[in-house]
């Protein structure tokens, strides 16, 4: 979906939750654009969607470009591996 970008954890592999997504009500298939490892992912995922908070578009999504996504998950200030 152009323009909008979803920022979510998952214990499942990414691939697998993405295309789980696209069946359950996600208009069209998405790419994921980035893959983080964090030590404490609900932190990470919460402190990333408050970053992005005005740019929030519904539940995980944000309506926002991936670079600036991207620099809202990693300057949350916990320890990171981006795969």
């Amino acid at each position: 979906m152009p323009g909008i970008v979803k920022v979510g954890m998952t214990t499942r592999m990414p691939n697998s939750r993405k295309d789980d997504l696209f069946t359950t009500g996600v208009p069209k298939p998405f790419e994921l654009e980035a893959l983080f490892l964090f030590e404490n992912m609900a932190e990470a995922e919460k402190r990333a969607h408050q970053a992005l908070g005005k740019y929030h578009y519904g539940k995980e999504f944000f309506k926002v470009d991936v670079a600036t996504a991207v620099k809202a998950i990693e300057g949350g200030d916990i320890p990171f591996v981006r795969l």
